[in-house]
Formats: structure tokens, C-alpha cells, sequence
């Protein structure tokens, strides 16, 4: 004798019900594994995103260093406005196009900054350079030297050159920007080091400048060329320098 349609569809519910309820179950609990994976992954096996970021986040506006953005401020907003000086726009719009240097005046003899070239493709130039202090090579291979402004650096280069070649991404870029970003500084007659030691001509010692082998009397305000070497040394006035000169590596073209 068949069951009373009525308790054939209560059983069928009922079934439904706990297929319902199953199936919850399930999904909250995928949920939770899924929880517990990342959280154990991000706390054993931080993501390269995280190492990223924590790498790249003394980049500001315009994708500028810090330095570069004092500097630009410096050129460009001397009153500190927020405008700039020569062509009346905000600050931040002239840095955001990529102009350290006001790109609509204000050009000097000694300073010409071009627009950074982003792209990495119109204006990026390579030199190799060695600056040796009372004969010992500075080591420029090191954390705290890379990419310290985004228009004239040093990088962690894959070929493992870092310390030998000097980039720039723009035109016009003199080398005391170089330095002056890695806390140095490179004038006429002295050399500072990231340390704060000064070294400077005296009666027994000089600062000698060198491009290409050949004495140069630009100093800090020299605007490299593709493939220069470049050689700053400072020592006795007649120190046999060649040995340095010889030492500069031949790695630029390989950028």
C-alpha cells in the first residue's frame, strides 16, 4: 500500500533541507581553509607585491625619489607657493609631467635639465666612473646608493656592474646630482663623502677630474656622454693616477 502524498513531499522537503544545509556547511568551511591558507602564506612566504612595495615606497609624486622632489621644489619653488616659479603652474603638475627643472625658462649655463624620460627608451644614457680617495676605490655597490634619484643613479643591475656604470634618464643632468642624492658631494675643490668627511685641496693633496682619460676642469657641473669614463680621484698633488685610469671598466655599452 503506497504512503500519503502529503508525507512523500514532507520526506522530499526534508531532503532538500538537509542538502541545503550540507551544502552551507561545506561552502563555510571551504571559506575558512581558504582563510587559513593566505594567512599562513602571508605570514611563512611574504608576497614579492610586499617586498615591492616596501622597495619602491620612497617614490612620490611623479614617480620622483624624495630627493627629486626636494630638488624640483628647490629649482622650480623657491618661495614655496606651491607654484612655479617661472611658468605660474602647480608644483605638482610640473613634476608630474616629469620636469625637475622647469622645462618653460630658467635654464642657466650650468644647469639644463630636460624632462625625465620615463619610458626608459628616448633619452637613457650610460657611464662607467670610479672615485678612488687617497687611493682606495669608493664602493658604490650598495643598498642605500640605488636609485636614489630618478634622473641620474646607480642601479642593482643584473650584471652585476652596479658600482661601474652611472644611468640617466634625461638631458642635461650634471653629476653632482648624482651625488649630491647619495649624500655626497662633488664641487670644484672638495669631495664629501655619504660620511660627511670632506676632502679638499691643500698644499700636499687635490682633487683631480678626469673624462675619458683626459683632465677636465667641469667637476660636479660635467654632463656625462654615452660611454664617457669618467674618474674622480683625490690625493697627493702628484699622484701617478694611471693605474686608476686604467681600472675604469669598459661596462656602459652593455646597457
Amino acid at each position: 500500500m503506497s504512503q500519503p502524498k502529503t508525507k512523500i513531499d514532507k520526506k522530499k522537503k526534508e531532503k532538500q533541507r538537509e542538502r541545503v544545509v550540507i551544502g552551507f556547511m561545506f561552502i563555510i568551511l571551504a571559506f575558512w581553509v581558504i582563510v587559513l591558507f593566505f594567512t599562513v602564506k602571508s605570514m611563512f612566504f611574504p608576497s614579492k607585491a610586499v617586498v615591492e612595495e616596501v622597495a619602491t615606497d620612497h617614490f612620490g609624486v611623479g614617480g620622483f625619489t624624495e630627493y627629486d622632489l626636494a630638488l624640483a621644489k628647490e629649482l622650480m619653488d623657491k618661495d614655496g607657493d606651491g607654484i612655479c616659479d617661472v611658468c605660474g603652474m602647480d608644483i605638482d603638475f610640473c613634476i608630474e609631467s616629469g620636469q625637475l627643472q622647469c622645462n618653460m625658462g630658467g635654464k642657466t649655463d650650468k644647469l639644463n635639465i630636460g624632462v625625465l624620460d620615463k619610458t626608459k627608451q628616448k633619452h637613457h644614457y650610460h657611464a662607467d666612473f670610479k672615485v678612488y680617495i687617497e687611493g682606495k676605490e669608493l664602493n658604490f655597490n650598495q643598498e642605500q646608493f640605488f636609485v636614489k634619484s630618478r634622473f641620474i643613479h646607480v642601479e642593482n643591475d643584473v650584471q652585476g656592474d652596479s658600482r661601474e656604470v652611472i644611468h640617466m634618464h634625461a638631458t642635461g643632468v650634471p653629476l653632482w646630482v648624482f651625488f649630491e642624492s647619495i649624500g655626497m658631494k662633488f664641487e670644484t675643490d672638495c669631495f664629501t663623502v655619504d660620511t660627511g668627511i670632506e676632502y679638499c685641496n691643500n698644499a700636499e693633496k687635490s682633487l683631480k677630474f678626469y673624462v675619458n682619460g683626459q683632465p677636465n676642469s667641469e667637476f660636479g657641473d660635467y654632463v656625462f656622454n654615452e660611454g664617457d669614463k669618467i674618474s674622480i680621484s683625490y690625493g697627493d698633488r702628484d699622484e701617478d693616477v694611471s693605474s686608476q685610469l686604467d681600472s675604469i671598466t669598459d661596462n656602459a655599452k652593455n646597457h
